[in-house]
């Protein structure tokens, strides 16, 4: 018997994310063999306890995790929900009946390629920088960027939540104010 967090097995069955399925349990909606269940990080064995949500049986899904791969045009914001958002990323797929969520983000006026997907594990080791999974940008900035601005992000930028990692950039080319470089990085 292998027994796992509530919240985890419920992102993994497409309920909610780990987040909004945390919410649930502690608005008392969740109930595991019949008992009303607001601990969070409470472990249930997802193959035998049956787990409910709103009175509503959540099956485990036969259905494999699904991966899409979407090239983001500019102008959409990388998010599932923002009320203050012009046009969210959700709007360019179509998949009725599946919850997806975007795995990392590109900026509202950025564009290049961007996965979704519904396995809330694949995510997590997409974008935890424990797992050291590199990101490669092709940037252009305008603007005045110097070469000695370029060598402070690769040695790590000073932000509020501390340090970033170094970057690794290539293939630089300043042009007067316009530069173009790729840079690949370990974390958000």
């Amino acid at each position: 018997m292998t027994l796992e967090r509530l919240q985890k097995v419920l992102a993994h069955r497409g309920v909610a994310s780990r987040r909004a399925a945390e919410e649930i349990i502690a608005a008392g909606r969740v109930r595991v063999n019949g008992v009303v269940v607001t601990e969070l990080g409470t472990k249930v064995d997802p193959d035998n306890d049956l787990i409910e949500v709103d009175k509503v049986e959540v099956a485990a899904s036969e259905e494999r995790a699904v991966v899409i791969a979407l090239n983001k045009p500019e102008g959409y914001t990388t998010t599932v929900k923002d009320e203050h958002a012009e046009k969210t990323v959700m709007e360019l797929l179509d998949l009725p009946g599946r919850r997806v969520y975007p795995v990392g983000r590109l900026d509202k006026d950025s564009r290049g390629l961007l996965l979704f997907t519904d396995d809330g594990d694949l995510a997590f080791k997409l974008t935890h920088p424990s797992h050291g999974i590199d990101k490669t940008y092709r940037v252009g900035a305008w603007g005045g960027l110097t070469p000695e601005d370029l060598k402070k992000m690769a040695a790590g930028v000073d932000l509020e939540e501390g340090r970033t990692l170094p970057a690794k950039l290539e293939n630089i080319r300043i042009d007067g104010k316009k530069a173009r470089f790729t840079i690949t990085i370990r974390e958000g």
